[in-house]
């Protein structure tokens, strides 16, 4: 679902649409628990489950 810039180093949501300067993705239901547990575990707290 990421991968990492090589320009700036940092993880790029892959098929994230940009809003301001936030990327966005829907992602199934199924899924919601997956990535509630791979937020919790960003070191740098910028990924966000709703």
């Amino acid at each position: 679902m990421w991968r990492m810039s090589r320009k700036e180093g940092k993880a790029v949501l892959l098929n994230g649409k940009k809003r301001k300067e936030t990327y966005v993705l829907s992602i199934p239901p199924f899924l919601v628990e997956d990535f509630g547990k791979v937020a919790e575990t960003c070191p740098a707290r910028v990924i966000k489950v709703n």
